[in-house]
């Protein structure tokens, strides 16, 4: 069986997909075999709003690192899910192993409109696609987000930045975990 690939934006005119840097400063198309997990990046949803992960079902999890961050990236927003050619997508070249990418420009094969990303990933959530664990504030969930928000500050070179070269999202909620890693930091 033929290996299908996806991506997702809100940008809803592409016709080729260019590589460009992300977070691992190399310039690549980023895709994933999991319609489903295109769609919901399409959201912007990104390692300060929500932690994703693949089970072993090949089901998207998806945690909200604060209060709102699923509705406020998704409600009401219109996004386009891509099929893509296989111009060379590569596996276990990031962290993230649901995730492939290519060095090289990628043709765009079809195009599904969604209307409404939240109510996609809702119902997708419904067919057991997506399991969406809302913000709960109790200990154990409070220190997983803080645990992760550190290491993502960390592996993101975002302790190498005064607070003014933030992301807004880190500069919006996360502000007292940089502070605190800084701190620790300046006090070894």
């Amino acid at each position: 069986m033929e290996k299908k690939y996806y991506h997702g934006s809100s940008d809803l005119n592409l016709k080729e997909l260019t590589p460009r840097i992300s977070t691992h400063g190399i310039a690549w198309v980023y895709a994933t075999t999991n319609p489903v997990l295109a769609a919901f990046f399409s959201a912007r949803l990104n390692d300060f709003s929500v932690i994703t992960e693949i089970d072993q079902n090949q089901v998207v999890n998806v945690w909200e690192l604060y209060e709102g961050a699923f509705n406020e990236k998704c409600k009401g927003k219109k996004t386009a899910l891509y099929e893509l050619e296989d111009s060379g997508f590569l596996s276990n070249q990031t962290s993230f192993k649901a995730e492939v990418v290519s060095p090289n420009k990628t043709r765009i094969i079809s195009t599904l409109i969604i209307d409404d990303i939240g109510k996609y990933l809702k119902q997708k959530s419904e067919e057991g696609l997506i399991k969406i664990h809302f913000y709960e504030n109790t200990p154990k969930y409070q220190a997983m987000v803080k645990e992760h928000i550190c290491d993502r500050l960390v592996r993101f070179n975002m302790m190498e930045r005064p607070r003014e070269m933030l992301p807004d999202v880190v500069k919006q909620h996360w502000i007292k975990f940089y502070d605190e890693l800084k701190s620790n930091i300046k006090g070894k």
